[in-house]
């Protein structure tokens, strides 16, 4: 007997009328609490690898190497994936990936509970999680339009970033709580606990339709060479690919890899790396409301971000300079804000100037030329702390990052 709870099926055309537009509405405010959940378990696993690789190592190189091999992945691997995740189910997708991601964390726990962790497994885990979030993004980043009103989406995006950036601030807090109290293992275990809301939601959630491709199977180089030529056609794609990727060497690259910078600048303690990155954080989750509030739509936010790299170079040369722990950690919240601010604001021009039918093989050209420069800057500030100093590293990114940001001012056209 049909009970009515069977889950809709995924070619549910939304409406335009109030209901359907309040339902849709609700959907993405449930799956944004939920995902909370989740990324509050994330970024307690992420501060905990981190952490081990510089328990297992000391070196800055290798805690970078850990702390960016879950973003590599997706730099190198997510235009690939995207070609073909634009035909797949999406709510399955979803449940397979979270599904994996749990079992990851769960093999973590295992390891290090039972001391059997090596650095060699750690890497190899790390970049298995990485591997799984390539696959997961441009789903993740396809299913957001699928459950959000047009006219809500840019409301819908700052919800994700406000809960994103959320989490950073109490996942590094419950991560310095389970290390100090209870170990290194239970931040593992409490990561596999937390995808089962996602896991319960996505089962049942109502999903509007998706646009029904061409006939035909889609070739892989074809797929990757159209998408990038559609993003490289439109002026304000373009540039919103280029400011992201300035963001993410220049500012994210430091936000991202604080296990390094705090071990390398600081030779800190679990307390001392939940500080900094709750405060990155904080600034982050500030930078996340204040675009959300300003309701901008693309040619405003285009012409308001360019100033913000330059504040990112500033920022980070202040925190090489090392005047004090305590204004370092307030440091740490201005780059997060300037991160997140400029990482929202070109999302959400891309968000708005990309159609449906290249929505995910455009939205992940975007993500991987922010990831593969998060990636890139970690491992170059990893190596130069280890041969040199962190502080002479930061400095550096600070210095290459006023030059790309005058660059950003001087060429707004």
């Amino acid at each position: 007997m049909d009970t009515g709870t069977r889950p809709p099926p995924e070619d549910h055309t939304a409406g335009t009328a109030a209901g359907s537009g309040a339902r849709t509405i609700r959907a993405v405010h449930m799956f944004v609490a939920a995902s909370l959940i989740s990324l509050i378990g994330t970024w307690t696993e992420r501060i905990a690898l981190g952490w081990l690789a510089w328990t297992l190592t000391g070196s800055t190189f290798w805690t970078g190497f850990v702390s960016m091999a879950v973003l590599l992945p997706a730099a190198l691997f997510g235009p690939f994936v995207a070609v073909f995740a634009e035909g797949w189910n999406v709510r399955k997708a979803m449940l397979l990936s979270n599904a994996c991601f749990a079992s990851v964390s769960m093999v973590l726990f295992l390891l290090v509970a039972t001391e059997t962790i090596t650095l060699e497994l750690l890497v190899f885990l790390a970049l298995l999680i990485g591997v799984i979030g390539a696959a997961m993004h441009p789903v993740r980043l396809t299913f957001l339009p699928m459950i959000a009103p047009r006219d809500y989406l840019p409301r819908a995006v700052a919800l994700s970033a406000i809960s994103f950036n959320a989490s950073r601030v109490i996942g590094p807090a419950v991560a310095g709580l389970l290390i100090t109290t209870s170990g290194l293992s239970w931040t593992f275990f409490i990561n596999t606990l937390s995808y089962l809301p996602v896991v319960i939601l996505v089962a049942v959630l109502p999903m509007g339709a998706r646009p029904v491709k061409a006939a035909g199977r889609t070739r892989l180089g074809a797929g990757l060479v159209d998408g990038l030529r559609y993003a490289v056609s439109r002026p304000l794609i373009r540039w919103s690919l280029l400011m992201a990727a300035a963001n993410g060497f220049l500012v994210r690259g430091i936000v991202e890899n604080m296990p390094a910078v705090v071990g390398g600048l600081f030779d800190g303690s679990p307390a001392d790396l939940t500080w900094m990155t709750s405060s990155a954080g904080l600034g982050s989750v500030a930078g996340a409301a204040l675009i959300g509030w300003l309701k901008s739509d693309a040619p405003q936010l285009r012409r308001m971000l360019p100033v913000f790299p330059f504040a990112g170079a500033v920022f980070a040369l202040l925190f090489a300079a090392g005047l004090s722990f305590e204004v370092d950690v307030a440091v740490a919240a201005a780059l997060g804000f300037v991160a997140t601010f400029v990482g929202i604001g070109s999302q959400i021009i891309v968000q708005l100037e990309v159609e449906d039918t290249h929505r995910a093989r455009v939205m992940t050209w975007w993500s991987s030329a922010s990831f593969a420069a998060v990636s890139l800057s970690g491992l170059i500030v990893g190596a130069i702390g280890d041969l040199v100093s962190m502080s002479h590293a930061i400095a550096g990114l600070g210095l290459f990052g006023l030059a790309i940001a005058a660059a950003f001012v001087f060429r707004r056209g």
